[in-house]
């Protein structure tokens, strides 16, 4: 009987030190737990032995032992050699990502942004446990590339009072400390975080305003017509965003940027006269004007950007291809980009511009540096089309008043000091289409690019948002037919076959 019971806590202690084991790897948080285990642990330990210590004495010096010890003695060293060799191999880690994109790879623009941070850089991250593995994967990437950074994780159930003391209000979210600077972010990707160390690294506050007053893009407004993803990127990427109402408040002199998002009521004069002054004196422009179905309002505000290089035409781009994705014709789907532009270079997602017009270069500036960005299909699948009474009614065709495609759809300009970049509408920015995660990257590169600040450039990281699967209207029939019909007769068929055979035995 004494025997069983010695056994019994003999099993109950090995298992003790399991479960402090597990308890030190899966919850190193939780210090007071740890210790408890260990110390009690120990105390059985003590309890069991002392008692036998005159022939634990004698078995200890005994051949058998020895030859235990020395073999022990061997694993011990084994262990220290591979935990010294694993501790180099965390420190400077290596890896191959097989993946075609290497979605599981750091973008040279983070890794070059890394490199010009020689300094410590610590990343403190403040999440329930349960987003910890796919954030701190993330976040290891980034340690991999630099060796004197810092990580650590933080729960923000199980210790509020250090959340409280950084000033932590939301889940999942990030503090920056690079020399005495500090930035808080939510963690949403690489491109955010790699965007907020830039903003670390610069340390300053980029500014940029939206005009409103002529029933533009609401950047407040979460509604399918309104802009509120737009406004929840740029903020991501650190951008100060304000309203702005030119005409009572005029256009300040902080301005990095101004955009004129989508406006459907005209400009008065004396706004367009605080515009052209803020252009000539080296101003950065971001507007996007779409075609008017009921005459042209903005005759004045497009003769000013014509002035610089760019022509906005109050037409429609057609592009007939489109249908072949269940989409309409005034949809079109844009993959033509200027490879050799800082705004469009290696950019190759497939965007999607609704009633968008055309923009064409003012032959006549000869003194502004203008480039098409975006580019519709090819003639016959694209053209411009002038006559948008028979667009509205369905009726569009081709003549001899519409320009062939290719119809640029995107243009950016250059002169002196001053920039502008246009889009031939606005309806891409807004939340119905923030699925359509390129419609944004091109918007953020353009507005990266107004800033001088081309490094913010956003990645073609088909890994880091969601992308909308298109399908023709013969692949979703394929799916149908292949889905619902062939796979059950082939199974069906499987089984009847199975069947005979096993009758026949």
């Amino acid at each position: 009987m004494k025997s069983f019971y010695l056994k019994l806590w003999i099993g109950l202690n090995l298992i003790l030190y399991l479960v402090g084991i597990a308890t030190w790897i899966i919850m190193p948080e939780h210090l007071y737990l740890n210790v408890g285990i260990l110390l009690a642990s120990t105390l059985l330990s003590i309890v069991l032995l002392y008692p036998r210590r005159v022939q634990i004495y004698q078995w200890c010096h005994s051949f058998f032992a020895k030859k235990l010890f020395s073999h022990l003695l061997n694993l011990f060293l084994i262990f220290c050699i591979l935990s010294i060799a694993q501790f180099m191999i965390y420190k400077k880690s290596s890896f191959f990502d097989l993946t075609k994109e290497n979605r599981n790879s750091l973008s040279e623009q983070t890794k070059a942004v890394l490199n010009s941070m020689p300094a410590e850089l610590k990343l403190t991250y403040f999440a329930k446990r349960t987003l910890w593995e796919r954030s701190m994967a993330l976040l290891n990437l980034y340690r991999a590339e630099k060796s004197n950074l810092i990580i650590n994780a933080i729960d923000i159930e199980l210790q509020p009072q250090i959340a409280r003391a950084n000033k932590i209000e939301k889940d999942n979210s990030l503090l920056i400390e690079y020399l005495e600077r500090k930035m808080i972010i939510p963690l949403k990707n690489e491109l955010n975080l790699t965007n907020a160390l830039l903003k670390v690294l610069k340390n300053k506050t980029i500014k940029v305003y939206s005009t409103v007053g002529h029933n533009e893009v609401d950047l407040y407004n979460s509604e399918r017509e309104g802009g509120s993803h737009l406004m929840d990127l740029m903020q991501t990427d650190s951008y100060h965003v304000e309203s702005l109402n030119i005409q009572k408040d005029g256009i300040p002199r902080d301005t990095y940027a101004l955009m004129i998002l989508g406006p459907r009521q005209p400009f008065f004069d004396t706004e367009l006269k605080q515009l052209r002054q803020f252009l000539e004196q080296g101003g950065k422009l971001l507007i996007t004007l779409g075609p008017e179905f009921n005459g042209n309002i903005h005759a004045s505000l497009i003769a000013l950007i014509a002035e610089y290089g760019l022509i906005f035409n109050n037409d429609i781009v057609v592009d007939t291809l489109a249908q072949n994705f269940n989409s309409d014709a005034t949809i079109p789907f844009i993959n033509d980009y200027d490879q050799e532009h800082p705004i469009t270079k290696n950019f190759k997602d497939k965007t999607v511009f609704p009633l968008t017009s055309s923009l064409l270069k003012n032959e006549r500036v000869k003194d502004a540096q203008v480039f098409l960005l975006a580019k519709s299909q090819n003639f016959p699948a694209s053209w411009a089309e002038t006559d948008l009474k028979a667009v509205a009614a369905g009726k569009a065709q081709f003549d001899a008043r519409d320009r062939r495609g290719p119809q640029a759809v995107m243009g950016a300009l250059t002169k002196g000091e001053t920039k502008i970049a246009a889009f031939g509408n606005s309806a891409f920015l807004i939340n119905g289409y923030h699925s359509m995660s390129a419609n944004y990257n091109l918007f953020l590169n353009t507005l990266s690019w107004l800033l001088d600040d081309e490094k913010l450039i956003s990645f073609n990281r088909p890994g880091l948002q969601n992308q909308v699967i298109l399908l023709s209207a013969g692949q979703v029939q394929l799916i149908f037919y292949f889905s619902v019909i062939v796979v059950p007769i082939l199974l069906a068929g499987i089984a009847l076959f199975m069947y005979k055979r096993m009758n026949n035995l």
